[in-house]
């Protein structure tokens, strides 16, 4: 910093020249509408800037869906008529073969698989599997216990005409909740609290009881 001019013994910074520079973002990509085509039928619309990434998104879609070995084989750019298109193979579909929970003490396989859309010969779906490791945890949070986890590990098994899927859960029991302690919030009594307290004791209630507690102080207060 460069220092000028003397003003009762003290100095001033000299004005300096701040220069502003200003970076424009690069504007980000047009997104234009794909159709996902399998052979002749038309599976889904995606927005996506190019075919690579209309792709990407494609093949995301195809395995939340159940099919994990599905693959583009190519795409047609857009044109001013025509939006493009990506075309894909979807391959066979997904199906359970085997779901085993390991690691399990406090809930049975049974108690804890019940109602799951995972199972044993039903159809493989993503989406399914976390739904039903949200209701696990929300079973075993029902029971007290805190921190517990739910890993899944999924192994394709492809065949010539199919994809079995084995499901293995693997579970870490958090540690049981433990009540320290119940505190209640001491309130202001209502008139009749008392009155109803002597009732429910077999006793009968003193005169006045029914009367609010800073009634009854002030009658007692009052000189006789």
């Amino acid at each position: 910093m460069r220092w000028s001019g003397k003003i009762r013994g003290a100095f001033r910074p000299a004005a300096q020249a701040v220069a502003w520079v200003c970076l424009a973002a690069a504007p980000a990509a047009a997104q234009t509408p794909w159709i996902v085509r399998a052979a002749a039928d038309t599976l889904a619309t995606v927005d996506a800037p190019d075919a690579d990434a209309a792709a990407r998104l494609a093949l995301a879609r195809l395995d939340a869906d159940g099919f994990p070995l599905a693959r583009a084989d190519s795409a047609r750019v857009p044109t001013p008529t025509a939006p493009g298109a990506v075309f894909v193979t979807r391959g066979p579909a997904a199906t359970v073969a085997r779901v085993e929970i390991v690691g399990a003490t406090t809930l049975g396989e049974r108690d804890l698989t019940a109602g799951w859309a995972t199972r044993t010969g039903a159809p493989y779906r993503p989406d399914a599997l976390r739904a039903d490791l949200a209701l696990g945890l929300d079973r075993y949070a029902a029971r007290g216990f805190v921190g517990t986890r739910l890993v899944p590990r999924v192994r394709l098994v492809p065949g010539e005409n199919a994809v079995a899927v084995d499901v293995s859960i693997d579970v870490t029991e958090g540690a049981a909740g433990v009540v320290a302690g119940v505190r209640v919030a001491r309130g202001r009594r209502r008139a009749g609290d008392a009155a109803r307290g002597h009732r429910r004791r077999g006793r009968p209630p003193r005169p006045g009881a029914d009367r609010p507690l800073h009634g009854r102080r002030r009658a007692r207060a009052r000189p006789r």
